[in-house]
């Protein structure tokens, strides 16, 4: 973001940097685990009981013993307890229309709810084999528990981590041996295991810290490694993207793309992370698109218009593009609200839309002028449609105690996203009572090679794992917007010229610039239920 003076001075050209590793919207809650007394699950040896199944059972049998009709469970969402089947029910399976080839469909619910969930668009040997590569980076960090198969990741005690750690000398393996035994017998006692990791799969960097900067270089392997790409930005996603993206009309309403090969899409790798959730851990409901204007290019480099609104605001998104593309360079930059070009040092221009607005005219008033390198998008542009998506898999079959992804259909279609609640967490529009009247849903099975596709605005989050195992999963990004940065790529000047070069779908994101850690501030906590520190900016890290 900038200012109508500074973008002069500077030629009009925004200073790009280097990106840190992002924060995770997620915190460790209680941190007490040990085995469930009450349940028996997460017993080492025995397989986890379904959770759903399990509290239904349990809350009837109380309810038969006090005589009364019994009341439904409820289940740990973000910051919220949701009753079960009220509150949080299943998610809608678009595996259907996916089967049929009704990629129309698929692309029509997309737009209307904000997210697809899809059953086996990637082959599960493919998941299997990331799933391996994964959990042996963690089994020989000694984060896997002795006693155990490292395929069933069950997960180590923190002294016996901590132990680990600490002991780097060969003279002294015996004596650690017998360290970690005790530290084992104490520590299950504790029943306090090792927390999770985050970390982004192109550089390598950490959330939070995690380790020493010398973990990086074998994270940046792992998250490069044929296994882990060909499951975030292989074959398998990029067809199921093309399919589904060509039903747009920019696309569909131009054949010589398709003829040379121009994708419908740009998947963005450098914006993918992998996760391995640990014990009590817990996403907070959150929408994507806040972090992603402050820390990553991606909307500036690729944005358009949204191709596929809602009817109700398809005529109103027309009418105003229309009327911005009337204007001069110098209309444009005058403040779009009180119509003054006096003040230009405290005028906001749009990074998106390229018009200005004063910081005083806004509503919230802006007080500072945002840091240069940080984006900036007006009231206009960050309440209407952004063709931006999160694709969420699993490496390995959740269901039961294993943290869940869950999300309220249609929010990406709330409002105030430029007054942010819970500090850039949430828009304005999600009120008290929104929130008590919206409606969860998440999968009570995700197998391998299943997908979940959201809107970068639409409100998830994920259940507590709740059991003693490793929650692995990957989630990138990908766009259907065809701006400058699509352009460039393919040698054209607009969508209607004839691309001078096609570029094959997986070379087609590039590197996107993302900010340093050390220009990015911490963005707040998530707050409520003990959960803390979500987004949470990291110390800079040398990346090679």
């Amino acid at each position: 973001m900038q200012s109508v003076s500074a973008s002069a001075a500077a030629g009009g050209k925004k200073r790009k940097l280097a990106s840190a590793a992002p924060e995770d919207a997620s915190a460790s809650v209680g941190g007490m685990m040990g085995v469930n007394r009450k349940t028996g699950a997460g017993m080492m040896g025995m397989p986890e009981p379904d959770l759903d199944e399990q509290l239904e059972a349990e809350e009837a049998a109380r309810s038969a013993a006090r005589g009364k009709a019994p009341a439904m469970p409820r289940i740990r969402v973000g910051n919220r307890h949701l009753t079960m089947h009220s509150e949080l029910v299943e998610m809608t399976d678009s595996t259907d229309l996916f089967k049929a080839n009704d990629f129309a469909g698929l692309r029509a619910r997309l737009e209307d709810q904000g997210f697809l969930f899809v059953r086996g668009v990637i082959p599960p040997e493919t998941i299997a084999a990331a799933r391996r590569k994964m959990l042996v980076h963690l089994r020989d960090k000694g984060a896997m528990r002795e006693g155990t198969q490292w395929e069933d990741a069950f997960i180590e005690y923190q002294r016996v981590w901590d132990a680990k750690q600490q002991s780097k000398a060969a003279a002294k393996k015996k004596q650690r041996k017998a360290d970690t035994g005790m530290a084992a017998a104490a520590s299950a006692a504790a029943g306090k295991m090792i927390p999770g990791w985050t970390v982004d799969a192109e550089s390598g960097g950490l959330v939070g810290g995690r380790e020493a900067d010398d973990a990086v270089d074998g994270w940046r392997a792992i998250g490069n490694s044929r296994e882990l790409t060909d499951v975030y930005d292989g074959a398998a996603l990029h067809s199921f993207y093309q399919r589904l993206f060509e039903q747009d009309a920019d696309y569909s309403s131009r054949p010589h793309l398709k003829s040379a090969d121009v994708p419908s899409f740009s998947s963005l790798p450098s914006c993918t992370w992998l996760r391995a959730k640990g014990p009590g851990e817990v996403t907070a409901e959150h929408a994507d698109y806040y972090y992603f204007y402050k820390h990553t290019d991606i909307f500036s480099e690729f944005y358009t218009a949204a191709q596929n609104p809602a009817p109700a605001q398809a005529k109103k998104l027309r009418d105003q593009q229309a009327s911005i593309d009337k204007q001069s360079d110098e209309q444009r930059e005058t403040c779009q609200i009180c119509h003054s070009p006096e003040d230009a040092d405290s005028t906001l221009l749009c990074d998106l839309c390229g018009c200005g607005y004063h910081m005083r005219c806004l509503k919230p008033i802006v007080d500072e002028m945002p840091p240069e390198e940080q984006e900036w998008h007006c009231h206009t542009c960050t309440n209407h449609p952004l063709d931006y998506w999160t694709c969420w898999t699993a490496l390995g079959n959740i269901s039961g105690l294993d943290g869940r992804l869950a999300l309220i259909p249609a929010s990406h279609r709330l409002q105030g996203y430029e007054d942010a609640v819970r500090p850039d967490l949430l828009p304005r529009g999600f009120t008290r009572a929104f929130e008590q009247g919206s409606v969860w849903q998440t999968p009570s099975e995700i197998r391998m090679g299943d997908v979940i596709l959201f809107n970068m605005k639409t409100i998830h989050a994920a259940t507590r794992n709740g059991s003693e195992k490793f929650r692995l999963s990957i989630d990138t990004r990908v766009t259907a917007c065809k701006g400058r940065r699509f352009l460039e790529k393919h040698g054209m000047d607009s969508l209607d010229d004839k691309p001078k070069h096609a570029v094959p779908c997986k070379a087609m994101a590039g590197a996107i610039s993302k900010k340093s850690a050390a220009t990015a501030a911490a963005v707040g906590a998530a707050g409520g239920d003990g959960v803390a520190g979500v987004f949470r900016s990291q110390k800079p890290r040398a990346m090679a």
